[in-house]
């Protein structure tokens, strides 16, 4: 048994800061749409409430638990296709050309490869189309509050 090095602990790291990005991002695409369906439904709903001069406080408390319960649901319903840490190692190891050398090392195999020097961006962020949902989102509470002041 090879005994485990200093650098286990930057890899193992690496790994689980680049497995909880890429959870994050899947999250964020799945609740990007389904949060412009709530925003949607409660723009319109706002606007009603307005046109009628009844109180609007409950209904943004209704609009912040309704969306806290669309963030769960698409949380719960992302999770299956959630990376391990492990995945993220065998991602880490293709992007980098490590030839497995991070999964040998795991299970204490081979030692530990060194740090690099500068570590490579293995994934990018890629947020168009979430932002895309969030920006018609803020623009229909925006078209709400102009029509409020007209």
């Amino acid at each position: 048994m090879i005994p485990t090095a200093s650098t286990r602990r930057f890899w193992e790291t690496r790994a689980s800061a680049l497995a909880w990005r890429i959870n994050l991002a899947a999250w964020v695409a799945r609740l990007a749409p389904a949060g412009f369906f709530v925003a949607s439904a409660f723009a319109i709903g706002l606007y009603a409430l307005r046109r009628v001069e009844s109180p609007v406080g409950p209904a943004w408390v209704a609009m912040a638990a309704a969306l806290g319960l669309v963030a769960g649901a698409t949380w719960w319903r992302a999770r299956r296709g959630f990376f391990k840490a492990s995945d993220a190692r065998v991602l880490l190891e293709s992007h980098l050309r490590l030839d497995t050398r991070l999964t040998a090392a795991d299970l204490g195999l081979v030692p530990w490869p060194a740090e690099p020097v500068e570590l490579p961006a293995v994934v990018r962020w890629q947020l168009k189309v979430p932002a895309g949902w969030l920006v018609a989102a803020l623009a229909l509470f925006g078209a709400f509050n102009l029509s409020d002041q007209a």
